[in-house]
């Protein structure tokens, strides 16, 4: 059986050839093959493919991506992109469409592997989340089902008495849902009727034993008796029935009644339900999904002898299954009994189960029948495995991180809304707690790590609640808050921390905690600091400066902790210069700075068509604009080019100024225009050369590789691969310059790295056998240079892991490399510790092709090459630069 299907759509056959019988030796199915986008959404939606390999670049009007998005219309559909480029538009584009991965050509058998592996893996992994979000919807419907069928009032309350689900009966003996949900249940019965309920729930829950209370309630004129039992459900939750004491109907006649309507309710129940009558010690019932899940009928199941229903049970199970249930026996069954374990059915499939015990007691305290619910939780089993495995990524991640992360929790949680008083803001401000943080909070906080859950909220604010409560109010209504502020440590050290922190919510909407994450920017807030200090020492700078320098005050004072959008619209309305330079009014016509002081920024000759949009990018980029080129515009039409460097000086939470210098580049831009236009048009020429190069170097490897498969003789096959090798090192030149911003140099430390990984993944010699180390200063090389001298390196390095490590003999390749500005040399040291060559080499006259092939190369670069055989093999290499410039001399 395939491992998954996949379609693969490729402008260039050979090469979808090429992939096909590589995905088909690897066990996998391909479903099709297409070239083009509008053609592939048909032929693919047809197919129904696990994973789809598309090329970026098609034939036809739309290409891989849009074909994609195409796809994932219709339904979500994983896709692994193909491509030859790596531009930062072209790798932004794709990722708007969520790929599974992205493959770079040349392609290598591994890589392809290994991504579509990992895409299988993400594929499956989230199908396991959703299912595992389905499984807990079911679980909460059946329990609300399940509550919903008690004839009485029930109620589902937690460890603090919160009531978290109320039964449809409640209705019908005037219990409003509305009234209770949500609620502590010791809130609506006053005097010692709460008291008595809030004890009974704490006992329950520590004792598991179930507990009564007889009581009266008064609903309207009326003063009814009634008997409240509490019954542990698990470990959580407690079910909570009333029962009317003063009502005149006979409730065993009303039972008795129902029966059929409640039998067919539990035949039919989506859990498991038994009923074991301790007299005979045989089964009076089982329903329809009991024998689902165990594959035995009630006479099939009561037949079994005692050891075939111990062997029913996991070994590992049997004896704390055995204990407990023995010893609630024993206590007399009181409550409910909740076990988990595993059992093998009747077709001996594994299933985990919940189970639930629960007996029927007689008046003389014995125990009539015991009944048990089973609830099959094999996938929530699963799936809590699965989310373990997440929970500890994510706890890598918290760990990992460089800022200061926390969770701080409300127990219980409550319902905010902006009309709470201070007391219950006073109520949350004082028990919030942290729960959990990582080592730099500590760091940021001065105290260990285990300290960090004793700093209480109050501290924050040094005791000034006033402060508190307005910070507090302002979170809670948001959601969420960015602060920047001074922290004062216990040794009495300050940081300045920047925060960014979010409310957290549980199922029912109400506010249980908050995370943090902060970030310690002392350093940065103390240069802000210089900047102020420094400005009257350049001031006569200012006046002498051949740039325009100005600077702007505000007529009323703007907080930076205000709204963004408020900031913008104050510093819009109050704005002026305070002084400037001469070339800065010379810029604007006016030969007096004078004229300009104290004059609007929008009432300047010159002004920008999107001032609202400047001060909001100078806001939000924290005060600062560096380099940064705008168009100003006049009454007649006229435009002016300006640099601005910008900086915002902040006191005490005051925007107070801002500094600014300005250079004139009107003439120089027009003059940069043309130049850009003509320089971008013969980059993308270049790039497009270098992407075509390298798609067609792709097919010619392509085409050995397909001849290679029809070749028996494995010396003939060898020498296929050789050349697919020597192709992929020409190839990976034409990668790194494409990669490369100045189109005509390489980083050659970069490449041979490449070139060296591949080598060893095509041999298939692994690092723990035989490890390759480059020892290369920063190495920048022509396309004159880089492609023989990457040849030379993909000669020596093949002949060393193919001859000089036979068997399974270990060893290592060093590969040196150095450029001597002064002479203008490159020297290489190739050196393995390997066997060496056994007979003495001619450089000149070598039969073998690749020392040939090496020989020619040198040459070719007017070098030297020397072959040293002592304790295994060492060629010296060296060569003059010749880059374009000195060959078309």
């Amino acid at each position: 059986m395939p491992i998954a299907k996949i379609f693969i759509v490729e402008d260039e056959a050979i090469t979808a050839l090429d992939i096909k019988n590589t995905l088909e030796k690897l066990k996998y199915e391909v479903v099709g093959i297409c070239n083009r986008g509008d053609t592939a959404v048909k032929e693919i939606r047809k197919a129904k493919p696990d994973l789809v390999l598309m090329d970026i670049f098609l034939k036809g009007e739309i290409d891989g991506i849009e074909t994609a998005r195409l796809l994932n219309v219709a339904g979500k559909l994983p896709v692994i992109y193909l491509s030859a480029r790596t531009d930062d538009e072209t790798i932004d584009r794709s990722r708007s469409t969520n790929p599974y991965g992205y493959l770079l050509k040349p392609l290598n058998d591994r890589d392809l592997n290994s991504c579509i592996k990992s895409a299988i893996y993400r594929i499956e992994s989230e199908k396991r989340v959703d299912e595992a979000e389905e499984l807990l919807k079911d679980s909460r419907r059946m329990n609300i089902a399940l509550l919903n069928s008690i004839p009485s009032t029930a109620f589902l309350v937690n460890q603090t008495g919160l009531v978290t689900a109320v039964n449809n009966h409640a209705k019908i003996e005037n219990f409003p849902t509305s009234h209770f949900l949500n609620k502590k249940i010791q809130n609506h019965f006053p005097g010692n009727t709460g008291i008595k309920f809030n004890a009974l729930i704490k006992e329950t829950f520590e004792t598991g034993l179930e507990q009564k209370l007889e009581h009266y309630i008064n609903l309207g004129s009326e003063k009814l008796k009634y008997e409240t039992r509490f019954i542990r459900c698990s470990k959580n939750d407690l079910l909570v029935l009333f029962k009317n004491l003063s009502s005149s109907k006979n409730y065993e006649s009303e039972l008795k009644k129902s029966e059929d309507k409640y039998k067919n309710l539990v035949q039919n129940s989506p859990f498991a339900i038994t009923r074991l009558i301790i007299k005979n010690n045989r089964y009076e019932f089982v329903n329809d999904e009991f024998v689902k899940q165990s594959g035995y009928t009630l006479d099939e199941f009561n037949s079994l002898s005692n050891e075939e229903y111990l062997n029913m049970m996991h070994p590992d199970d049997r004896k704390m299954v055995n204990k407990e249930y023995s010893k609630w026996l024993n206590n007399g069954c009181k409550g409910v009994k909740t076990l988990t374990y595993r059992i093998y059915n009747k077709n001996k499939n594994l299933i985990w189960l919940d189970s639930f015990h629960y007996a029927d007691v007689n008046t003389d305290g014995s125990i009539e029948a015991v009944n048990q619910i089973y609830l099959n939780i094999s996938k929530q089993k699963e799936n809590e495995e699965y989310l373990l495995e997440s929970k500890q990524y994510l706890d890598a991640f918290f760990q990992q991180s460089l800022d200061g992360i926390f969770i701080a929790k409300l127990n219980p949680p409550v319902l905010w809304n902006n009309n709470n008083t201070d007391e219950n803001l006073d109520n949350i401000i004082k028990n919030i707690k942290i729960i959990r943080s990582n080592s730099p909070l500590a760091v940021q906080f001065g105290v260990n790590s285990d300290e960090v859950v004793n700093i209480a909220t109050e501290r924050y604010f040094k005791g000034n609640m006033d402060e508190a409560r307005k910070r507090w109010r302002y979170f809670l209504k948001n959601g969420h808050s960015h602060t920047k502020e001074y922290y004062q440590r216990n040794d009495g050290s300050r940081i300045f921390i920047e925060g960014d922190y979010f409310c957290l919510y549980n199922s029912n909407g109400l506010f249980s905690g908050y995370m943090g994450i902060q970030r310690d920017i002392t350093e940065k807030h103390s240069a802000d600091e210089l900047i102020k200090k420094s400005e009257e020492k350049y001031r006569n700078f200012v006046k002498h400066s051949s740039e325009g320098i100005f600077r702007l005050e505000f007529s009323q004072k703007i907080s930076v902790n205000l709204p963004v959008d408020k900031q913008v619209e104050l510093i819009i309305k109050y704005v002026h210069i305070a002084e400037c330079n001469t070339v800065f009014a010379k810029m604007y016509d006016e030969n007096d700075p004078a004229n300009l002081t104290g004059k609007p920024v929008f009432n300047l000759k010159y002004t920008n068509l999107d001032l609202k949009g400047r001060i909001l990018k100078f806001v939000i980029n924290d005060y600062n604009i560096t380099e940064d080129e705008i168009n100003e515009h006049d009454k007649d039409g006229n435009v002016k080019s300006f640099v601005i460097n910008a900086a915002g000086v902040i006191e005490d939470g005051i925007l107070t100024s801002i500094w600014g210098i300005q250079r004139d580049v009107s003439e120089k831009k027009r003059s940069d225009v043309a130049l850009k236009k003509s320089l971008t048009e013969k980059e993308i020429l270049l790039k497009e050369i270098h992407h075509r190069v390298k798609n067609n170097l792709q097919v010619v490897t392509s085409l050995l590789k397909l001849q290679a498969g029809y070749i028996k003789d494995e010396n003939i096959k060898l020498l296929f691969k050789e050349s697919q090798d020597r192709v992929n090192a020409m190839s990976l030149i034409h990668q790194k310059l494409y990669q490369s911003k100045d189109l005509g140099q390489i980083n050659f430390n970069e490449y041979i790295e490449t070139v060296t990984t591949h080598l060893q993944h095509s041999y298939g010699i692994l690092e723990d056998r035989v490890k390759i180390n480059t020892d290369f200063s920063n190495i920048k090389m022509s396309i004159d240079n880089a492609i023989p001298a990457g040849l030379i390196i993909n000669e020596l390095v093949s002949n060393a892991l193919k001859h000089a490590f036979p068997g399974n003999m270990k060893g290592c390749i060093n590969i040196s490399a150095a450029y001597d500005n002064y002479s203008k040399e490159y020297w290489f040291v190739i050196r393995d510790n390997g066997i060496g060559i056994k007979n003495k080499v001619n450089n000149a006259n070598s039969e073998s092709f690749g020392l040939k092939l090496v020989n020619t190369l040198v040459q070719q670069l007017d070098g030297i090459i020397e072959i040293i055989n002592l304790n295994g093999t060492e060629f010296r290499i060296h060569f003059n630069n010749a880059d374009y410039s000195e060959r078309n001399n």
